[in-house]
């Protein structure tokens, strides 16, 4: 027997008081597979070597540089490569570095599972009302592989058509729940912070925003957005 949803109930919203809407992108627009970290890795690393690769990972920061531009695409496969000594593929043809990172970059994009095409439907209904805006903690490789996603569901223009302007913290230079990405998105909203509603899928994320006026509403990961707008559409 198929498990049933959660069930969740939306905030009341005063849409009248709202000008303009914010997304996340994962978890609420796309779709993650959350447990994906640790997860059949392509060499095969072990538990032992996995704990000791996610220390690693926190004590450099190597995540975070990421997400916010201090590190590039390149030096950032480079790193991992390097800090779990990966042998090359079965078969490989390519015997260099870029081999490994490859495997790298299929594993990493692993957590992106898509966006459900009911999302492009809301998205228009919802333009016809409010301007649109994405603001999201993600990467260059991350977003490389939605702009495919998305023109192979038949939406090359997904960012341009639905939204006014997006805020990737990569570009921005700051992450969730940091005020300057926050910031950053203020300027480029033309409405009042108090007009801003912010949907995002984590609680420290949230209530950065309400620490600067917005509305803002927490969406588990595992509950449609489209849930948040059934008493406006």
């Amino acid at each position: 027997m198929q498990a049933s949803k959660p069930t969740w109930s939306p905030p009341k919203i005063d849409w009248s008081l709202v000008g303009a809407i914010v997304f996340d992108l994962g978890n609420v627009l796309i779709d993650l597979d959350n447990d994906f970290y640790g997860k059949d890795w392509p060499a095969g690393i072990n538990e032992k070597e996995l704990a000791s690769f996610k220390q690693w990972v926190a004590e450099v920061g190597l995540w975070l540089k990421y997400e916010k531009g201090e590190l590039s695409t390149d030096a950032f496969l480079k790193a991992i490569v390097e800090q779990l000594q990966l042998p090359l593929p079965q078969q490989a043809q390519d015997y260099s570095l870029h081999s490994r990172k490859k495997q790298v970059t299929k594993y990493w994009n692993r957590i992106l599972l898509g966006i459900q095409p009911k999302r492009f439907d809301l998205l228009e209904q919802l333009q016809q009302r409010f301007p649109l805006y994405v603001l999201s903690n993600t990467n260059d490789l991350h977003i490389e592989w939605v702009r495919k996603h998305v023109a192979e569901l038949g939406v090359p223009d997904f960012e341009t058509r639905f939204f006014e302007q997006i805020f990737y913290s990569y570009e921005v230079g700051a992450v969730k729940p940091e005020p300057a990405i926050y910031a950053a998105a203020e300027g480029g909203i033309d409405h009042p912070a108090s007009q801003i509603l912010f949907i995002d899928d984590r609680p420290e994320n949230i209530d950065a925003a309400h620490a600067r006026g917005w509305q803002a509403v927490l969406l588990p990961p595992e509950v449609d957005v489209e849930l948040v707008f059934k008493d406006l559409l």
